[in-house]
């Protein structure tokens, strides 16, 4: 090979490392709802995927602690990876199987292994991969936490609308969260009182328009049964936080509304 020809993996990580196929899925399912391919940072000290959809319209911060895999060493770095290649990579995978994943010293790839099957893949090169955003600093008025399954019955409620243009949530201090949607026949609502709502924070009323879609995609995402802290403001984005991975996770989630004029 040429001087010309050689392989630039200088912003590539020597990974090895192996987790859980149940702990991949999980950091997997917070992705890809909104993108095919993201930056996987995997500096010394943790696992760190930030990105924002094509369309501007959710952000993602996640951060998977080393100690929430069987065993990790990473001399830091990122690499870029097709998120469609891990789920086939799934495919082949069973139940609470151990993944390793490391990079293939001297070339442009990365290679998966669980029992005998491994798959090796060239990776995207993390500088052509959208820019990692920074996470914004939001005038929240009203902050609480609420169960999951608790958001995730809200949102398919909200399906008996139809097609509509999404799902507005306000927070009330009297009332808590409530929710309505409007389709071409029909309103729905659908409230989340006080006494269900915890750890609450508020300065007033706050509410928003948000993407049906977006929210439909989101509940896919949200593990069960869990408790997640939400923020709200006026026509602001709105801020998700919850843990995945048995609490050596979290995943910072925001959603920017629809304006209306």
């Amino acid at each position: 090979m040429s001087q010309s020809d050689t392989i630039d993996t200088t912003d590539a990580p020597e990974l090895d490392a192996t987790i859980t196929s149940d702990r991949l899925r999980e950091v997997i399912g917070s992705i890809s709802h909104l993108v095919d391919e993201a930056r996987f940072h995997f500096d010394p000290d943790a696992l760190r995927v930030r990105f924002t959809d094509p369309a501007n319209v959710g952000m993602v911060h996640l951060e998977l602690s080393v100690e929430a895999f069987e065993s990790y060493e990473s001399s830091g770095g990122a690499i870029g990876i097709n998120i469609k290649r891990i789920e086939d990579f799934f495919e082949c995978v069973g139940e609470s199987a151990d993944i390793q994943i490391e990079t293939v010293r001297g070339e442009k790839k990365y290679r998966l292994t669980s029992g005998p099957f491994s798959l090796e893949e060239e990776y995207i090169t993390p500088g052509t991969v959208r820019k990692d955003p920074d996470e914004p600093d939001l005038d929240l008025l009203a902050e609480f936490e609420i169960s999951t399954s608790e958001f995730s019955q809200m949102v398919e409620c909200h399906q008996t609308t139809g097609r509509n243009v999404g799902i507005r949530l306000r927070y009330h201090p009297d009332k808590g969260l409530v929710t309505t949607s409007e389709g071409d026949t029909s309103t729905a609502e659908y409230t989340i009182p006080n006494g269900i709502l915890s750890r609450i924070q508020e300065r007033g009323e706050a509410e928003s328009l948000f993407s049906k879609d977006y929210l439909n995609d989101l509940v896919e995402a949200l593990p069960e049964g869990q408790s997640m802290k939400m923020g709200l403001g006026d026509e602001h984005p709105m801020k998700m936080k919850y843990t995945i991975s048995e609490g050596k996770g979290t995943v910072l989630y925001f959603q920017a509304p629809r304006i209306t004029s």
